[in-house]
């Protein structure tokens, strides 16, 4: 198991802990629907893509949102929709007869995922902590050029005669899967905080193996 995530399940233990009586009143949440927005804080990740090439991630910062429904005080089911822009850097090393060295680049990806996901409270009051589990699928826009830019133009009723241009980019996409563990507070009967460490594995189709990264989450939640 990855250190980040075992350090996480430990945080999540001494919260619940240190949580006080007052906080840890009965649930009612079976049988609703919460309505989250989140924000995925990204750890650096170092991945090396074999005969010598390597990618190192920086930390960064994501997005997303989604809706789960509550069938009980412990069994949640729903879907998510993350987004997360993560600058790079990489090392390509020349193949065989290529005489030039060692080149570094620096540039940024955009990851963009959709899952369904599951979680399961441990306890049916206001602060539980939970597991949660997911399975989707991820694209990742490298933004590395790999063919020409073409350009066009239009007669726009609004703009008038309007050009511009497209320049395609390297694009991945794959299975992804994530676990993860968290402290759920529902300050009222409609709001609710999650806090969570989760760790994603992406299976693009490309020369790397499978990628893994770790996120720290917060989620505010509104029940409809």
């Amino acid at each position: 198991m990855n250190i980040r995530l075992t350090q996480g399940i430990a945080i999540a233990a001494l919260v619940l802990c240190h949580a006080t009586p007052t906080l840890a009143g009965r649930s009612d949440r079976g049988q609703s629907t919460d309505a989250y927005v989140r924000f995925n804080y990204i750890l650096s990740e170092e991945f090396d893509a074999g005969r010598g090439a390597s990618l190192e991630t920086d930390d960064d910062m994501g997005i997303g949102f989604g809706f789960t429904y509550n069938t009980d005080e412990h069994w949640a089911f729903g879907g998510s929709i993350d987004w997360g822009d993560v600058d790079y850097e990489a090392e390509v090393r020349p193949a065989e007869g290529n005489g030039s060295g060692l080149r570094r680049y620096s540039s940024s990806m955009d990851v963009f995922s959709i899952n369904a996901d599951a979680t399961y409270y441990f306890m049916d009051q206001d602060v539980t902590p939970f597991l949660v589990g997911g399975i989707g699928w991820t694209q990742v826009d490298t933004n590395i050029q790999n063919g020409n830019t073409e350009s066009y133009c239009w007669y726009d009723p609004w703009w008038g005669y309007y050009c511009d241009s497209y320049t395609p980019t390297k694009t991945l996409d794959g299975m992804n899967y994530r676990a993860g563990v968290g402290l759920r507070w529902d300050v009222s009967r409609y709001f609710s905080i999650r806090g969570s460490v989760v760790e994603q594995w992406l299976d693009l189709d490309s020369d790397m193996d499978e990628l893994e990264f770790t996120l720290w989450r917060v989620e505010f939640a509104s029940r409809m």
